[in-house]
């Protein structure tokens, strides 16, 4: 988009309402923007009072006019400085998808970059706080870690089944959360421009692995209750129960968990034993079947020995 040459203006607020208009943008109340001013007051030694204008910023009303000054935005500032005004225009994104503008001639310009889209992406745009699904579970990226082969590490929380994950930048994941990104454009625990005091509390809890585990997308659905039953009349002779199983020879009950793969009883993570599955004395049985818990069997086998 290409403007006009603009006539130098007599204030900034019509130097800047200029501007815009000349992008196609209506002025005034429920229209797509007005022209706002800051002010303080000043006191004379006489005691008399004024108001100072020490800013002017500019309110958007439509989503069509956020969207068309963040597509404008250096073409704006261009022309509002051709003008003999100052303006900048600022674009935030945090964890929408949509921009959402401010146009100024007081503070510092920002300019952030609208975070990567969920769904089959990249490893390589992953970063603190995002989810995405491995191994059949949703897990929270704590940080990542890129290698000197051209792969990356992705760690995850404590919580979460799988550690880790090291796969190269271009291997698709299936991405269901994106965290807040850092304003300076950087990886947050590569930014010297934010301490971590400053950080958002998703971005904290996520890098300091406080996060919970996740039932992920490929949990169980809900369980609906059942109809209830007519009741039926009495038998003369009631079938007698089938005599339960009792537990095999050295087993220490259904207080431990079980684990078929390597017969050990050791307690083990919750979520990688809601299989459905159950050993001789009705404890939940992991039977080393499943992707996420093949993959690190033996180093959790080691960990939870009884």
């Amino acid at each position: 988009m290409t403007l006009a040459r603009t006539a130098q203006a007599s204030t900034p607020a019509v130097a800047i309402a200029r501007v815009l208009r000349g992008i196609g943008l209506k002025q005034g109340p429920g229209k797509d923007f007005r022209v706002m001013g800051n002010y303080r007051t000043v006191r004379y030694a006489d005691g008399t009072k004024f108001k100072e204008r020490t800013g002017t910023y500019v309110v958007l009303y439509t989503r069509h006019a956020e969207d068309a000054v963040a597509k404008s935005a250096d073409i704006i500032e261009y022309a509002a400085n051709n003008t003999g005004w100052y303006f900048h225009v600022s674009i935030y994104y945090g964890t929408r998808t949509t921009p959402q503008c401010l146009i100024s001639n007081e503070g510092t310009r920002v300019r952030e970059t609208p975070p990567p889209a969920t769904g089959e992406q990249p490893a390589g745009t992953l970063s603190i706080g995002d989810r995405y699904v491995t191994a059949g579970r949703e897990v929270t990226v704590a940080y990542v870690w890129p290698n000197d082969n051209g792969t990356l590490t992705v760690h995850h929380q404590t919580a979460d089944p799988v550690a880790t994950k090291t796969c190269p930048t271009t291997t698709p994941v299936q991405v269901t959360h994106r965290a807040p990104r850092c304003p300076h454009r950087i990886p947050w625990d590569d930014c010297l421009y934010c301490p971590d005091d400053l950080w958002p509390e998703e971005i904290e809890d996520a890098y300091m692995q406080r996060m919970p585990a996740r039932m992920g997308p490929l949990s169980a659905p809900a369980a609906t209750a059942e109809p209830a039953l007519e009741p039926q009349p009495a038998t003369a002779e009631p079938t007698p129960a089938a005599p339960a199983l009792g537990p095999v020879e050295g087993c220490p009950g259904p207080a431990r968990a079980h684990c078929a793969y390597c017969g050990s009883h050791s307690t083990r993570p919750q979520d990688l034993l809601a299989n459905g599955d159950t050993y001789c004395c009705n404890a939940p049985v992991c039977r080393g079947d499943r992707g996420d818990c093949v993959a690190d069997l033996e180093g959790y086998e080691k960990s939870f020995t009884p």
